[in-house]
């Protein structure tokens, strides 16, 4: 029920929580059929583990590709913001029993204490989210962080 970046990858939580979230969207009858193959309680106790109890919010995934004319290879890391991903990924878990109501109070208790550790405010009239893992820009905190916190507490 877990899946790394590539084929040949640990187990990551981005890539996990997207998976069950797009199993949770395949119609019960196709869900049926996966599930000779798929866990998704599995799936669900290891976005919850690495979520909650290790506090992930943020995985760095790096691309190894050739610039134009293939002269040499590039190395291209980016991070992915988890947290979103995990939010969404364990409320429809919870709305599909495979994720015990205690343990969803985890999650608001983890959720609640993102909001309170990594909101930041550097004007008046701003809110960020940075967690401590992700980097600033030199002309102010990334948009794209906050962008997904929102996805996430939407669930």
């Amino acid at each position: 029920g877990t899946f790394g970046y590539s084929s040949s990858d640990a187990p990551r939580l981005t890539v996990s929580a997207m998976y069950l979230l797009l199993f949770y969207d395949l119609p019960r009858n196709v869900r049926e059929q996966i599930e000779q193959d798929y866990d998704p309680r599995a799936a669900a106790s290891f976005v919850y583990d690495r979520f909650v109890t290790e506090k992930c919010q943020i995985e760095v995934e790096s691309i190894d590709g050739t610039f134009a004319g293939g002269t040499y290879i590039a190395h291209t890391p980016w991070k992915h913001v988890a947290s979103a991903y995990a939010m969404r990924a364990l409320a429809a878990a919870r709305k599909n029993g495979h994720l015990s109501r205690r343990k969803m109070r985890d999650v608001c208790v983890r959720t609640s204490a993102i909001l309170t550790q990594d909101l930041r405010s550097p004007a008046k009239s701003e809110s960020c989210y940075l967690p401590s893992d992700i980097e600033v820009s030199r002309t102010g905190p990334y948009t794209f962080a906050a962008a997904h916190l929102i996805l996430g507490l939407q669930a």
